[in-house]
């Protein structure tokens, strides 16, 4: 009881075996064997303004939860004597270091401050917590599972641990041999720290650029776009080109182009073989010819000049095609003179190794002795 009449003295007798011997008539205790009671005002008096008007707000709290229920709660008192019995000397300890209690409420005063300052944190963390054990609830079943299959587990680990002993010691040379090499890795990180910072730019500049919101802009994209054109220029597989009966050239292997745009290719690289066979061997009549168009004359002191000569036809006024023809009109194969059939390099004089004209060792469908008047 809380009062300045309301005071009691205990005694507590010593165990038998521990009793000394009895205090004489008008003995005195002193202060050093007694221990006094905590007044509930002094436990107040440690506690500020702000503390006890939030403690107001508890005990008003606690009526209106006791309110209606009050026959119950009186049922459950009983069951606290063995708590109030034992608190005297909660409270003994409490009295003989009353600064650190005070520094304790204190603590604890801010500590709720903190709490009630993030109390929408702490409302997420208890939602969050909520759902993570209702998680765990609905995997009960594995969860019993993988703690059946705990204790195997550990005794496979102690073994491993154990073994790793041995592997921890044949890497002490590892670690000897590492360390004047990390020593100097120290000026290399030092550089690559400042390195790595001026490559934000760029690693931001290729985020954006592997992937960037939008249609039809970034990379990813991009390397979505080359499945179907990767399927338009394979196709079903490797080119396989067939022969056409109609001609002597071989033909692609499918009318609807489904080998592919490269295998097309690989066709008709094929069927112009032919072609760039039979044209490798006018290649100085192509080059001269390409060449006539190019030069006009030739270079000197003044400039370009050419020299410009005139021929007359030698033939007769009746045309008749058997009379002798000029060099031009025999060149070119025509007026009846049959020389249409000339081998390649034939306008070409002989350098005296017999390669003009060129007749690929007799193969070539030419005739070698259609050759242009002249020496």
């Amino acid at each position: 009881m809380s009062g300045i009449a309301n005071r009691q003295i205990q005694l507590d007798l010593p165990a038998e075996d521990t009793a000394g011997p009895g205090l004489p008539s008008g003995s005195t205790l002193p202060e050093s064997q007694t221990t006094s009671e905590v007044d509930l005002d002094q436990l107040f008096n440690t506690l500020n303004a702000r503390t006890i008007k939030n403690f107001k707000h508890v005990i008003e709290g606690f009526e209106l939860s006791y309110e209606g229920v009050s026959r119950q709660a009186n049922a459950g008192y009983k069951y606290l004597n063995p708590f109030l019995s034992t608190s005297r000397q909660v409270f003994g300890e409490l009295t003989r270091d009353t600064p650190t209690l005070e520094r304790l409420i204190v603590d604890t005063s801010h500590l709720s401050g903190a709490l009630a300052e993030r109390s929408s944190d702490l409302s997420g963390l208890v939602h969050n917590a909520n759902l993570m054990m209702g998680a765990i609830a609905g995997q009960s079943t594995a969860l019993q599972s993988a703690l059946v299959r705990l204790p195997d587990f550990m005794r496979q680990s102690n073994t491993t641990f154990v073994n790793l002993r041995a592997t921890l010691d044949d890497l002490d040379p590892l670690v000897d041999a590492s360390k004047p090499v990390a020593e100097r890795l120290g000026p290399f990180f030092s550089t690559f720290r400042r390195a790595a910072s001026d490559a934000v730019p760029t690693i931001t500049d290729l985020e954006r650029t592997i992937r960037r919101p939008g249609r039809q802009n970034d990379l990813v994209e991009l390397t979505r776009d080359a499945v179907p054109l990767a399927k338009a220029a394979i196709g079903s597989g490797s080119p396989e080109c067939g022969s056409d009966p109609n001609t002597d050239y071989e033909r692609a292997a499918d009318s609807d182009f489904t080998q592919g745009a490269f295998g097309e290719t690989v066709c008709s690289l094929r069927n112009g073989l032919p072609n760039l066979a039979f044209f490798r061997s006018y290649t100085p009549e192509l080059v001269a010819w390409f060449n006539d168009f190019g030069t006009s004359g030739i270079q000197d002191a003044n400039g370009g000049i050419g020299r410009i000569s005139t021929t007359f036809n030698a033939f007769s006024a009746s045309l008749d095609f058997a009379d002798p023809l000029s060099p031009i009109v025999e060149l070119a194969g025509i007026g009846g003179t049959g020389k249409n059939a000339r081998c390649p390099g034939t306008n070409e004089r002989n350098p005296g190794d017999g390669s003009t004209p060129f007749t690929d060792n007799g193969t070539l469908a030419c005739d070698p002795s259609q050759v242009p008047l002249g020496p």
